[in-house]
């Protein structure tokens, strides 16, 4: 398992291409208010170590799993996403501020537990 940094992720120009208007808050605490909500829900990805080595495969996989929560606001029609945590082995990381990534020798998998919301 390897814990990387939820601000940097955020931080990634890639991120932020990924996000788009879409208004992102992690961890539980200080959560902004919201008028109407869905989820949580466990969102989950995958991505190669051979190709990418183990830290880039973990960042890729962060990355798709964004993808899969951003196109799931945009279906259901809410403009944010509040309340990101990792979730691994059915358990939440212990450390909000960090990502949990599961890596192996030839996949890196990523759980992230969202909530979507129409912020007030």
């Amino acid at each position: 398992m390897i814990s990387l940094s939820f601000a940097e992720l955020l931080d990634a120009p890639e991120t932020k291409a990924v996000l788009g208007s879409i208004k992102t808050h992690w961890g539980t605490h200080g959560a902004p208010a919201y008028a109407e909500r869905s989820g949580p829900d466990n969102y989950g990805e995958e991505a190669s170590v051979k190709e990418l080595g183990r830290e880039g495969a973990c960042r890729q996989a962060a990355l798709k799993v964004l993808g899969s929560i951003v196109s799931d606001a945009h279906e259901k029609g809410y403009g944010a996403i509040i309340k990101i945590r990792s979730f691994l082995d059915d358990q939440p990381a212990l450390d909000e501020s960090q990502y949990e990534c599961d890596a192996g020798s030839k996949w890196a998998s990523v759980e992230f537990l969202a909530t979507l919301a129409t912020l007030k």
